[in-house]
């Protein structure tokens, strides 16, 4: 495989095609060799072979086009990242780049449109025959004689954010507005979207990749840095590539609350904080993959700080928020963050701190990952429940040193402590007895009792139900499908960050 400069993301790589490595084009002939699986596509039209760069192939009209056949992959389905590396020779209306083609229209795709040797990308997928999506950077990104790397993130099927990074850098974004899943038995065109269409882009192509699930934003920079020598592009500073990507590496969470970054995508704040010196309030965001202590600190001062809104970082804007400051959990108190095992932690007082967000109503294949410590056993805690009067339904701690899960009549127990933190992993795998299953710290619990209840309230509130959470809490991801067969990996993640057991 060739390298030049940081090595390549190899994980999720699903396509390789390199002008520069004589594996995949020996620098003559009609066919570019995917380095994964030896497949090959067939150059059509007017393309030949440049030595620029360590090597590139030259696509010299708009009719000219590589296809690769339907057997190159199943791409476009739930969450995949396509990348090319390009310099556009000529722009002036729509030019193509990439596309996964059925029928008369592609299935996904993305071309550079505009005028005079300027222009934007757009991309775009269609979820059904009446619903598309798009999303473009500013016009005037892409010129002609310019190098660039794009990277376009796909998500259709789990109705989550999809972006467009430009060298790297985060350059639109857009969460679709339909669902389900695009055609995968098509072929995939790269500078143009079918052989018969002439709006291809005339330009030098060096190499393409496509990633099966999509890149997390640490892992496009490295793919950018790797190349950046070869396309005479300045290097970027290091991105983590790690637990930063958990909702990028397996995305489609109906909501996801955390002290650290999980969604490399999300642009927005970590939590709102009100300090108690003079009741104002402000965003506190992210410092690479973790809460930005220092601009917390600087901001509450010798006081204490409340957390009046947790962002959700899901894209599904079900942020939990309270108004009243009696119930406000403390996140500083008189100067100092509270620490869980060194890492900062929600403090939830067990008498009237908690939570609303907007209601997610359960189904029988939720899957719901959440992460804290009980701080005393003296009384019982609801950790996420409904508001609702139809209780119970719930995700909590009992008083005798017991958790409790307890939905649809099923109570599951298991021990907890007051010196480490628990990571709790649920899932409700269909109804019935054997319905719901229930993890502790990667051990699974027994369940205790069925009555045969179908109901579901909404989840819908953190740290109240009947009784008040008096935990210190760190993260909740809830995902409305279900997670079971990924459970061991996601629980990985988390642990490999928090270091919990």
């Amino acid at each position: 495989m060739f390298s030049n400069g940081p090595r390549t993301v190899v994980t999720g790589l699903s396509l390789l095609v390199d002008a520069a490595d004589p594996l995949s084009y020996p620098g003559s002939g009609t066919s570019w060799t995917d380095i994964v699986t030896g497949i090959t596509g067939s150059l059509s039209g007017s393309i030949t072979y440049a030595s620029d760069f360590k090597g590139t192939l030259v696509v010299n009209n708009s009719s000219s086009v590589i296809i690769f056949p339907t057997s190159s992959g199943n791409f476009g389905i739930n969450s995949f990242t396509v990348e090319l590396a390009f310099q556009p020779n000529q722009i002036n209306g729509q030019h193509w780049l990439v596309a996964k083609n059925s029928g008369s229209f592609p299935s996904w795709g993305a071309f550079i449109t505009g005028s005079s040797g300027s222009g934007r990308i757009t991309a775009f997928f269609n979820v059904s025959s009446t619903i598309s999506c798009s999303m473009s950077t500013p016009t005037g990104s892409i010129v002609t004689g310019s190098n660039y790397l794009v990277d376009i993130n796909f998500a259709p099927s789990l109705g989550n954010i999809s972006t467009i990074y430009l060298n790297s850098e985060l350059s639109a974004s857009i969460t679709p507005n339909g669902t389900g899943s695009l055609t995968t038995t098509s072929s995939l065109f790269i500078s143009n979207r079918n052989s018969g269409s002439s709006v291809g882009i005339p330009s030098e192509i060096f190499n393409a990749k496509l990633y099966t699930p999509r890149l997390v934003p640490g892992a496009i920079r490295q793919n950018y840095n790797s190349l950046s020598t070869r396309l005479s592009l300045p290097t970027k500073p290091f991105l983590f590539i790690g637990s930063d990507g958990l909702l990028n590496i397996y995305p489609g969470a109906s909501a996801a609350f955390s002290v650290r970054l999980l969604n490399g995508d999300y642009g927005g704040s970590a939590i709102r904080v009100r300090r108690s010196s003079d009741n104002t309030e402000q965003d506190i965001g992210f410092v690479g993959s973790n809460l930005d202590t220092t601009s917390l600190l600087t901001f509450v001062g010798g006081g204490s700080g409340f957390v009046t809104t947790w962002y959700d970082q899901s894209g599904n804007g079900r942020n939990a928020t309270q108004g009243t400051a009696i119930s406000q959990p403390l996140i500083v108190n008189s100067g100092s963050i509270i620490l869980d095992n060194n890492k900062p932690a929600l403090d939830f007082d067990g008498t009237n701190d908690f939570y609303n967000f907007s209601s997610i109503t359960p189904t029988s294949q939720d899957s719901i990952f959440m992460l804290g410590r009980r701080k005393t056993n003296s009384s019982n805690g609801i950790i996420l429940s409904n508001t609702g009067s139809s209780f119970p339904f719930f995700i909590g701690h009992l008083a005798n040193d017991n958790y409790n899960y307890q939905a649809l009549g099923i109570a599951e127990y298991g021990p907890y402590n007051t010196t480490n933190q628990d990571l709790i992993s649920a899932f409700a795998a269909g109804y019935g007895p054997s319905g719901f299953l229930f993890y502790v710290n990667n051990t699974q619990l027994p369940s205790s009792s069925y009555n045969g209840s179908t109901y579901q309230p909404p989840w819908n509130s953190i740290g109240s139900g009947n009784t008040f959470s008096n935990a210190y809490t760190q993260e909740l991801i809830i995902y409305s499908f279900s997670q079971l067969t990924n459970r061991s990996d996601i629980n990985t993640l988390i642990n490999s960050y928090y270091t919990i057991y």
